[in-house]
């Protein structure tokens, strides 16, 4: 029964990741831009037009051994992780 459930589950969201890719984002591409944002900090340079929208776009929280992506938004607004 659970299993069905999560299956379920999972299917439901990537629907709604299909629809509209703003807000959700798969575990892959969560963790290849963790990694691209390590890369673009490392680089005192010139950077591409996709690292310079990388870092306007998010930022890294470090707590402890994990890494988390924080979407980048006005002061007003809480933040998303």
């Amino acid at each position: 029964m659970a299993l069905s459930f999560e299956t379920e589950f999972r299917d439901k969201l990537f629907e709604k990741y299909y629809q509209c890719q703003k807000y959700l984002i798969p575990k892959e591409e969560y963790y290849k831009i963790i990694e691209d944002l390590k890369t673009v900090a490392e680089i005192a340079i010139s950077k591409s037009r996709h690292q310079y929208y990388l870092l306007k776009k998010y930022k890294m929280l470090i707590s402890g051994d994990e890494e988390n992506l924080i979407k980048r938004k006005s002061p007003k607004d809480s933040l998303i992780y």
